[in-house]
């Protein structure tokens, strides 16, 4: 396919970005560190509000993505749903060009985006939690220290104790099903603004259901 991947990648961004809306964030990139005692507020105290309640517990994530965001994702499959230890997921796939990458969609309607920072659902090993905005909406980007270069984490409080969370993973054409579901092996230097825009276009598919 003509057209270097970077240069592809860039426009599929700002194509997302005009399709789902996808709101500047204030402070890009500041980390979210648990200060030390007598410190300050802690890390989940950073967070700002949300500006609406927007309730997952029914939600089915694969009917967050209409077509037109998932040609802003460049996903060239059908949306798959499923589960995940009680959860409700939604798996995209882009397989039309290299490297490719899923976009697994976890709908977690009990635990809010704090915990993605020191609760039960933090990642070990986080090398660092930065603090950014999607849809007005605050959220998290994860980068464990042993994270492939080809993946990125970000979830995003849209309700009391709910979260969405949005994984993506690269892989090489070369790699099995089974091989892509125990370590990613491809290097995807846009893998998390990708996680974000999908972050993005779920959020505001959520606003629209009010």
């Amino acid at each position: 396919m003509p057209g270097s991947l970077p240069a592809r990648a860039a426009a599929l961004a700002a194509l997302a970005c005009a399709a789902v809306a996808c709101t500047p964030t204030e402070g890009t990139g500041s980390p979210l560190s648990e200060p030390s005692e007598g410190a300050g507020p802690p890390a989940e105290a950073q967070l700002p509000g949300r500006p609406a309640e927007l309730p997952l517990d029914t939600v089915d994530p694969c009917t967050l993505f209409s077509k037109s965001a998932l040609r802003g994702l460049s996903i060239d499959r059908d949306p798959r749903a499923g589960t995940a230890d009680g959860m409700r997921t939604c798996t995209l796939h882009q397989q039309s060009e290299q490297p490719m990458y899923d976009v697994l969609v976890t709908a977690y309607p009990d635990a809010g985006v704090e915990t993605w920072i020191s609760g039960r659902t933090a990642r070990p090993g986080a090398a660092a939690v930065q603090q950014r905005v999607i849809d007005g909406f605050p959220a998290v980007r994860m980068t464990p220290s042993e994270q492939a270069p080809g993946e990125c984490d970000v979830a995003v409080g849209v309700a009391e104790s709910q979260s969405l969370h949005v994984r993506v993973s690269a892989y090489p054409s070369t790699q099995s099903s089974e091989e892509r579901s125990e370590e990613p092996d491809a290097e995807h230097p846009q893998a998390c603004e990708i996680a974000e825009q999908a972050a993005a276009a779920a959020v505001a598919a959520l606003r629209e259901k009010g």
